[in-house]
């Protein structure tokens, strides 16, 4: 079997709602920088049990001072936003960044009990049972949602959006 590819990012993604990503919340990791800015970084994860929550590895494998957790609200300016931070991550062992090519880019981040409470009512994400083995083949196109970039060089978008 032909191992998948990587495609160029989405750009120009469409509204989304919440209900149809359930589960779905932005990450920030954030470092302070000199003269008060802040640098940080942006990725999505998705809720899989009340304290977990599973991202890509490259999101959080860098020492960052504050893993901001935004959640409960499509848009991220909304006073509905509710914003945690993060106990730990823990990547996949397997896990090189570029020297592998990303392989095993995955990563779990655990909340503890007031985070959750501060996260809200973000829901824990259920997949539906099915006989299919989870192959290219069998599922060749995948929804996805995120507040990433709108324009090739433009802005991050507050609001989800889904391509």
């Amino acid at each position: 079997m032909a191992e998948p590819t990587v495609g160029a990012a989405a750009v120009n993604g469409l509204a989304a709602s919440l209900s149809n990503f359930p589960g779905i919340v932005k990450l920030e990791p954030r470092n302070p920088e000199p003269g008060g800015a802040i640098s940080s970084g942006h990725c999505g994860a998705t809720r899989i049990a009340e304290h977990w929550l599973v991202t890509a590895a490259h999101c959080v494998d860098q020492p960052y001072n504050e893993l901001r957790i935004i959640g409960d609200a499509a848009n991220l300016r909304s006073p509905l936003a509710k914003i945690t931070q993060g106990e730990l991550a823990v990547c996949h062992a397997g896990y090189e960044g570029t020297a592998n090519g990303y392989a095993n880019d995955i990563a779990l981040i655990r909340l503890d009990d007031d985070e959750v409470a501060a996260l809200g009512d973000v829901p824990i994400a259920r997949f539906g049972n099915t006989d299919k083995t989870l192959a290219p083949a069998n599922y060749p196109t995948a929804d996805m949602a995120g507040w990433g970039i709108t324009s090739f060089g433009g802005q991050l978008s507050p609001d989800l959006l889904a391509a």
